[in-house]
């Protein structure tokens, strides 16, 4: 590809001061290039950036589903009447390991959680708006 400071020189070398037609063709040429090269970088640029919030969008729903799911079992089986104390306490405390993980990664909007204690409904909405906040944040 010639450049245009190339073809700019070719076209006013000489005595001859008025651009041969074909030295503006290929400045033609050269320009329209260079705006199709700079238009196919951009678009890239946006398709990958596309691509990568896509996957943290995944990753994120993922993992806050995860722990929904998490939640659900622990206290599927605390509702389970033949549980003795010693099983309450440990799945007590796997639902006090789950909030402090959240809390670790959620920060402040975890805050609100109170997975041993908390009336299951609550908690569990309090889980879905933390997974679409986290949502809206990578989105937007």
């Amino acid at each position: 590809m010639v450049g245009f400071g190339s073809v700019i020189k070719a076209a006013f070398s000489g005595t001859n001061l008025i651009p041969t037609l074909a030295t503006i063709s290929t400045l033609i040429i050269s320009i329209g290039s260079s705006i199709y090269n700079a238009y196919q970088n951009w678009k890239q640029a946006r398709i990958e950036n596309a691509a990568e919030l896509a996957g943290q969008f995944k990753n994120t729903i993922k993992d806050v589903d995860s722990q929904i799911e998490s939640y659900d079992k622990l206290t599927q089986s605390l509702a389970q009447n033949n549980l003795s104390e010693q099983e309450q306490a440990k799945i007590k405390s796997q639902l006090l390991d789950l909030q402090k993980s959240l809390n670790e990664t959620y920060g402040e909007q975890a805050s609100n959680l109170d997975l041993v204690n908390g009336s299951y409904e609550k908690q569990r909405d309090l889980l879905e708006g933390i997974k679409k906040q986290n949502a809206a944040k990578i989105l937007g």
